[in-house]
């Protein structure tokens, strides 16, 4: 079949669907308003039957770190790409360069409502929308768009609402899912703007649901939903927790058994703390006691500088296919060379255990985790030189103790990310630190 061109006739893949609605036409962006991500999952399966049948290259972009919703099987996807929410304008530039293609491309843009992590919250979401529809419009393109409901505001919905072609608003009843087109830009049909049921790839209006009925079924729905959704996110947070707890123990037992290298060990140590599937912070710094010359002193550190860096690092991950005992196991002495910047930061931390005075000896002494900065439980009159050292707003001090014995400090933080360091966070980091002192005691 020939490459596709922007005369190619578009489909949502679904036939009654694209009766309804008229077509998709090249440089419209259609956004799913939803609850859960079944909802939007249904609509992109018939789409990708679609797009894989006319050889219609797709793009996925997702603004949260976590696996795709759907998976891809034989969909011709040419590139994946991830959009952490740091900075607005680098946001809506990475937006601009990744939809700048020759070829037709289908975009499919998944957890848009991650963007209300950005500094000014979710007024940077509108901007973003206002990007994404202006590139489908110079260029040859079009796209889904997923908006959780529950997440932003009613104006801001609004706001969104104008700047795209298409929104529908998308529901559960029990095991029926519905949707209303709420705006098709550029049609007008009496069936337009009116609730639909989509079931086993087709749409029929629901003209014969009792109105009352449905809105006390979709609220019960609603709040038991809520209910469930609370209880599972308890439940698998507990159990993350002890699968992680499981994985560090393991993971530092092949260390104790693989090698009594010092420098491995806190390597492999600073990738637990830093691997996507161990804590997951952006950055980890160890600094351990010199009982000879009674100091404290920097010895390593892993983790980017910039965005950019950050996601070079991650992509390079998620092309590799390590496993977290891949990454654990991946140590040379060129290891040591890597993330300059970091370690130019610890290499210069060099403080007399004497000096009682000083922020990082009185962390070694108090023997408790903390959080400094922004959310943290714990204060200093030096906590903001120490700030301005490690560049970041906050981060999580753990003391290394072995049997009350000081051994040093583990230090991380979220300085890609801006994610705020929450005690569930230092609790686990304080777990691993216990495994980690008995790993460097015994190396």
């Amino acid at each position: 079949m020939a490459t596709p061109t922007a005369a190619t006739r578009l489909s949502t893949g679904i036939e009654s669907l694209d009766h309804l609605i008229e077509g998709l036409l090249w440089g419209e962006c259609v956004v799913f308003h939803t609850s859960e991500s079944s909802e939007y999952v249904s609509f992109l399966r018939p789409l990708f039957s679609f797009l894989s049948s006319q050889k219609i290259p797709t793009s996925w972009i997702s603004f949260s770190n976590k696996d795709a919703s759907i998976q891809f099987h034989d969909t011709p996807i040419l590139q994946s790409h991830l959009i952490l929410p740091t900075n607005l304008e680098q946001v809506l530039e990475k937006i601009s360069k990744t939809m700048q293609t020759a070829a037709p491309t289908f975009f499919i843009f998944e957890e848009l409502t991650e963007l209300r992590r950005l500094p000014n919250g979710e007024a940077e979401i509108v901007p973003a929308v206002e990007r994404i529809a202006e590139n489908l419009t110079n260029g040859n393109g079009s796209a889904y768009l997923q908006m959780r409901k529950g997440t932003l505001s009613d104006s801001t919905v609004a706001q969104i609402k104008d700047r795209v072609s298409v929104f529908m608003d998308l529901w559960k009843v029990d095991d029926a899912l519905f949707f209303q087109p709420i705006k098709v830009l550029g049609r007008y049909s009496k069936k337009l703007f009116k609730a639909y049921q989509y079931s086993d790839g087709a749409i029929r209006p629901t003209e014969g649901i009792e109105f009352e009925e449905y809105a006390r079924a979709l609220e019960n729905k609603s709040r038991e939903f809520l209910e469930l959704y609370s209880q599972k996110r308890h439940i698998e947070t507990d159990l993350q927790r002890k699968v992680f707890e499981l994985s560090l123990i393991n993971g530092i037992t092949a260390s104790l058994l693989s090698t009594m290298n010092l420098d491995e060990i806190l390597y492999r140590i600073l990738v637990g703390v830093t691997a996507k599937e161990g804590l997951g912070f952006n950055r980890a710094f160890l600094l351990l006691v010199n009982d000879a010359e009674n100091v404290l002193e920097g010895k390593i550190a892993i983790g980017p500088s910039s965005l950019e860096e950050a996601m070079e690092i991650w992509m390079d991950l998620n092309n590799r296919h390590l496993t977290f005992s891949d990454l654990l196991a991946c140590f040379d002495e060129g290891s040591l060379q890597h993330d300059i910047h970091v370690n130019e930061i610890v290499k210069n931390i060099r403080v007399s255990l004497e000096d009682r005075s000083h922020i990082l000896t009185s962390l070694l002494m108090q023997m408790q985790p903390v959080i400094i900065g922004q959310g943290g439980n714990w204060t200093h009159p030096h906590a903001e030189e120490l700030l301005k050292l490690f560049e970041v707003h906050s981060f999580a001090a753990v003391p290394l103790l072995y049997r009350k014995r000081k051994l040093g400090l583990l230090i991380a933080d979220n300085l890609v990310t801006q994610q705020a360091i929450s005690e569930e966070d230092l609790l686990i980091l304080e777990t691993f630190a216990n495994y980690a002192s008995t790993a460097i005691e015994h190396s």
